[in-house]
């Protein structure tokens, strides 16, 4: 049934996907379900509610929150090579492991004091672990080695970040794609279609955020941390796979 694609996409997703499935249980109910699945259903919607009101309340949850790094990597080096094994060198099959060696502590401190910033803690957890990650699917670019990343200003040439300032934002946002561009940080190797940034919060109790960017995708993903996107990479090729695609 469809508890657990619910909740796992109340937890994670965004609020129009949120509403979206308990919108189409409701929808299912009223349409002439059968008995049986219609009272599923119903004890499916209020369990996706209760979840609702707990993100609104506390905000977006990781559903991967219980794994350590390592074993997102494993996770999502399994998924990766069952879906697309073509896409990667035979030593990298043999390994089971898409990410490289971690990085060392004075390499995530080097990179911090030549961009004069402190990283999030979740990605320095992440390089500790894979300084970097290759290319994977669906459509996600290679992840740089600490000591390669940069400022996107820093990265693109000045016609390019130009092009990218007359993107728009959500009207409500109160800055402007120039303004997230200015602090962002690209860690995924370019050029590529697809690009992985980091967002420098502009208050210092802000937090960072991770987006993820392609000329070919309508507007930015944005999500509130970097586990959050690789969690997303995860469930995005795990259903993927499991629908036969």
């Amino acid at each position: 049934m469809l508890t657990k694609y619910i909740l796992d996409s109340i937890q994670s997703g965004d609020e129009k996907e949120m509403y979206g499935k308990v919108t189409d249980a409701a929808l299912y109910m009223a349409t002439g379900g059968y008995l049986m699945q219609c009272n599923q259903l119903l004890t499916e919607l209020w369990n996706a509610i209760r979840v609702l009101d707990t993100r609104l309340l506390h905000g977006r949850s990781l559903v991967y929150g219980h794994l350590k790094w390592k074993d997102l990597i494993e996770q999502i080096s399994k998924a990766s090579i069952a879906l697309s094994p073509e896409s990667f060198e035979q030593e990298t099959l043999d390994s089971g492991w898409i990410g490289f060696q971690g990085a060392g502590p004075g390499d995530i401190s080097s990179a911090e004091s030549r961009l004069s910033v402190s990283l999030p803690e979740d990605y320095k957890s992440f390089l500790q672990i894979s300084n970097g990650i290759r290319p994977f699917p669906l459509n996600n670019p290679a992840l740089l080695p600490v000591g390669e990343i940069d400022f996107i200003k820093n990265i693109l040439t000045a016609d390019e970040f130009n092009a990218l300032t007359d993107f728009s934002v959500d009207e409500d946002d109160p800055e402007t794609f120039e303004d997230y561009l200015s602090r962002g940080i690209m860690i995924s190797r370019y050029p590529d279609e697809q690009m992985v940034w980091l967002i420098s919060p502009k208050e210092e109790n802000d937090n960072w955020q991770t987006w993820f960017f392609a000329f070919w995708f309508p507007g930015e993903r944005r999500y509130p941390g970097f586990g959050y996107y690789i969690e997303d990479q995860i469930k995005g090729i795990e259903s993927y796979k499991g629908a036969g695609g």
